[in-house]
């Protein structure tokens, strides 16, 4: 079992997005909980750069890895410093199975295709105006790219199976669309359908589909999104970690969402991202609320 105690954000990232990522890891998990972490490369030798749950750490390691291998590890501390003990072996076994290592395997392997996807989307989504329209750019040049489709495939079987554990938790989904966002990082979308048990009184009530998204954007740092939707329109509400990048966060959400250049959806106010916020696959799992949803006001 190695110990480590490199718990820092690693190189490539500015010291705020650093030490945002930390805090949100201390947030969200627990000590004694065990983790998936996808490894990314090399710091120096011994000192890996890992993904967890969308957080970007530095973690002892040891042995010869190439970038995607997974890695399990036990939290030992979260303060003063993110203390993670790797778990080999049996010890790694035992973290397999659960519904939440079923939905830690799913967002590693996100995580993972994250990274490798990234310049695919680049080039091939920017001046393209709606999600349609990037979406179907993506999806033809990721027919071309035979080693970024193999990828793509292995993190839908992994959806298929969130999503059969999530049909007992209320018929939510869970669906990767890195082309609605093409500049977040850690991207999550959670359809939560009319009627689900997780579908506040209000929403029922007005037959509103909706869908809760979550995502770190360069300077603005973690951000969720609650969007609703009732025919043809589409409302918003933004829960952020830096309140003063509302506005612009606002006016690229409604800039990106639009299904069309005229029909940009409805702005319904912004609340700061309350303290603990994770990961919502793992929230709802653990029988979270949806974000914002005790705060939520479909009037416009």
């Amino acid at each position: 079992m190695r110990i480590s105690r490199f718990g820092g954000g690693f190189s490539g990232y500015g010291s705020k997005d650093r030490k945002e990522s930390r805090a949100r890891f201390r947030r969200s998990h627990s000590v004694g909980q065990k983790v998936q972490a996808v490894f990314l490369g090399w710091e120096q030798p011994g000192l890996a750069k890992v993904v967890i749950d969308g957080c970007e750490l530095l973690a002892g390691v040891d042995g010869e890895l190439e970038p995607g291998s997974r890695l399990a590890f036990r939290i030992k501390e979260l303060l003063p410093e993110i203390v993670l003990s790797e778990l080999v072996g049996e010890g790694a076994g035992e973290f397999s199975g659960s519904p939440l290592a079923v939905a830690h395997e799913f967002l590693a392997a996100r995580d993972s295709l994250e990274g490798l996807l990234r310049p695919l989307l680049e080039a091939t989504t920017i001046g393209l105006g709606t999600p349609l329209e990037r979406q179907a750019a993506f999806l033809h040049a990721l027919t071309l790219n035979p080693g970024a489709l193999g990828s793509w495939l292995g993190l839908t079987a992994h959806q298929v199976q969130v999503n059969s554990l999530l049909a007992a938790h209320g018929n939510a989904r869970v669906v990767f669309l890195p082309w609605l966002l093409p500049q977040a990082r850690n991207l999550e979308v959670l359809v939560l359908p009319q009627g689900s048990e997780k579908s506040t009184p209000r929403d029922e009530v007005e037959g509103l589909a909706q869908t809760a998204c979550s995502f770190t954007l360069p300077e603005m740092g973690a951000c969720q999104v609650r969007l609703m939707g009732k025919g043809n329109t589409l409302r918003f509400r933004i829960l952020l970690s830096r309140m003063e990048h509302a506005d612009r966060l606002a006016h690229v959400l409604a800039t990106e969402l639009a299904p069309h250049p005229k029909l940009l959806p409805g702005y319904l106010g912004a609340a700061p991202l309350p303290p603990g916020s994770g990961s919502l696959l793992l929230s709802y799992l653990e029988g979270a609320s949806p974000p914002g949803g005790a705060v939520l006001n479909t009037r416009v």
